[in-house]
């Protein structure tokens, strides 16, 4: 493991985010439907450029040449995972393993598009105030994402197999876990099914602020 940077109200925080799935319940690639003009992927990397993370690492797999066509230009660089197959952990590996020495990662789902910059600089304000622990955006009491590890867990994550991403880690450290109230669960949304889909659709029409933000 590479030597960590400082904790502290700067704390470098850097970013995953998680865009290399296969989408098989959906029957066709969720990240490429378009969503206000633009391919859904678009938002959440979008979203995530736009915060305080830094570096912003977007982890690619599935149909890796056409999700990297599709992203506009931005303060982000893309790894690809070859082994995306295998499961969530194989990506989760690949982006922390592309971070520099950083406090800690926020890791976000590329497939929430009505993510907000402001949503997740709160998740990282609060990694900031407190060091060393797990934080974790909420919506309206129900813990979701994005989760922020800090670096002293990183040797854990990398360990992870399978679809397990953060799951497992989360799990053996639930008592450090600091949740950030971000209120309307619409932030939240992700997309595995048509029906989601459908959903994501209809929330859109009063969210859509957020590709802006």
């Amino acid at each position: 493991m590479r030597e960590q940077s400082e904790p502290g109200e700067r704390a470098k925080i850097g970013s995953v985010v998680l865009a290399a799935g296969r989408s098989s319940r959906m029957g066709a690639h969720k990240l490429l439907l378009p969503l206000g003009g633009r391919a859904l992927v678009t938002y959440a990397v979008a979203a995530a450029c736009a915060s305080m993370a830094d570096p912003v690492v977007v982890v690619l797999g599935h149909d890796a040449d056409r999700v990297r066509a599709a992203l506009a230009q931005g303060r982000y660089r893309t790894v690809t995972n070859a082994a995306y197959g295998e499961g969530m952990a194989t990506s989760l590996r690949a982006g922390l393993a592309a971070l520099p020495p950083v406090a800690g990662a926020i890791v976000i789902l590329a497939d929430q598009p009505l993510m907000t910059a402001a949503a997740m600089d709160a998740v990282i304000a609060e990694a900031r105030r407190h060091p060393g622990a797990v934080v974790r955006a909420a919506y309206e009491g129900r813990a979701g994402h994005p989760v922020c590890f800090p670096a002293r867990l990183f040797p854990e994550l990398l360990a992870a197999t399978g679809d397990e991403g953060g799951r497992a880690v989360l799990g053996r450290h639930r008592g450090e876990v600091r949740l950030v109230e971000l209120g309307a669960p619409a932030l939240d949304l992700d997309v595995d099914e048509p029906d989601q889909y459908e959903a994501l659709r209809r929330a859109w029409e009063g969210h859509s602020d957020v590709a802006e933000s």
